[in-house]
């Protein structure tokens, strides 16, 4: 199936063969399906296979916006979390690119997102015998005073292969996992001294946005660069029925010092 001049080839399954893996999984576990990854069209050559995910998670959104939120009794904040590589994450980087991109980007700030606080933002409490032990955690967490947000950022190294549907996906699981004024009540206690003192706001009003982050060089920006001319009506219809829940950057450059975007930017999709 050619798309913009890109060739994407075709996979061993149908339409009807995916709709029902999506039926099948835990839709708490949909955004690790294979389907949502896949770079091909159905057997059919019809449509491309994240398409027909998207169509069917269009059509069950209101089993998306029931997934559980999970409580966390420790707090959000972990106290090792100082941005300093390990001494196996310097010496392997290409093992770890995502956390360690992540680390880099702790503390820095972003005009378009804010201050980003904080990384790999656990969702659970550890316990030797957790039987949500499948949960993930946050990869960013940022504060914009200016906009009056908290970015839930879903991160994607640059080259990443990984697509929009996937980053949308995962980052609407962890927003419906996490205790959100479990989170504000978190910050405002890590924070408390600069709050006393005016050097940061309390939040407590803030709204919390779902946001893929990725860079330019990537399969998710050249989604989007499909979608914007007509190829990924699905996907455009899902971010539409969205709403303000998220917003979608991209990071200019390789590394940490990238600049970010608004996708409006490039094209107004909302």
């Amino acid at each position: 199936m050619n798309v913009m001049g890109r060739n994407y080839g075709i996979c061993e399954y149908s339409k009807k063969q995916i709709i029902e893996m999506c039926k099948e999984i835990d839709i708490s576990q949909l955004y690790n399906l294979d389907a949502v990854n896949y770079l091909s069209a159905v057997k059919e050559d019809t449509e491309l296979c994240n398409e027909v995910v998207a169509e069917w998670v269009l059509k069950n959104i209101k089993k998306i916006k029931k997934i559980k939120m999970f409580i966390r009794n420790k707090s959000y904040f972990v106290s090792s979390h100082n941005g300093i590589l390990t001494s196996n994450e310097r010496l392997n980087p290409s093992n770890r690119e995502e956390e360690i991109l992540a680390k880099n980007m702790h503390r820095r700030y972003y005009e378009q997102i804010g201050e980003i606080i904080d990384y790999q933002i656990p969702l659970k409490d550890y316990l030797k015998e957790n039987k949500d032990s499948h949960l993930g955690k946050i990869d960013l967490l940022s504060v914009n005073e200016n906009t009056k947000k908290i970015h839930i950022i879903e991160l994607k190294k640059f080259g990443s292969k990984e697509t929009m549907l996937r980053c949308i996906l995962e980052g609407l699981t962890y927003y419906y996992n996490l205790n959100k004024s479990k989170l504000k009540e978190d910050y405002a206690w890590k924070f408390r001294k600069e709050i006393k003192e005016g050097l940061r706001e309390d939040i407590s009003d803030y709204d919390f946005v779902v946001t893929p982050l990725v860079f330019k060089e990537s399969q998710a920006f050249v989604e989007m660069m499909e979608m914007h001319n007509g190829y990924r009506d699905n996907l455009q219809k899902l971010m539409d029925s969205l709403g303000n829940i998220i917003e979608l950057y991209y990071l200019d450059g390789k590394d940490e010092k990238a600049i970010c975007h608004h996708f409006s930017e490039i094209w107004d999709y909302s």
